[in-house]
């Protein structure tokens, strides 16, 4: 795992739950273009931590929340 925890930075210890994220783009030569990524969802390991649950980033293929 190498996803920490935005809010605390911890590291988690335990996968939540896993969902397929689908990122689209324009077409290309008239194709439909679309990206499927497998994300994970992780439980906080600090207990004072204000989230819970977090979901792991993928920087390098794209920005949160696009």
């Amino acid at each position: 795992m190498e996803s920490c925890c935005p809010c605390c930075g911890r590291p988690p210890r335990h996968v939540h739950s896993h969902y397929m994220r689908r990122l689209t783009d324009l077409p290309w030569q008239g194709r439909i273009v679309e990206i499927q990524l497998h994300a994970r969802r992780f439980r906080c390991a600090n207990p004072q931590c204000p989230r819970r649950i977090f979901t792991e980033r993928f920087p390098e293929t794209v920005q949160p929340k696009a």
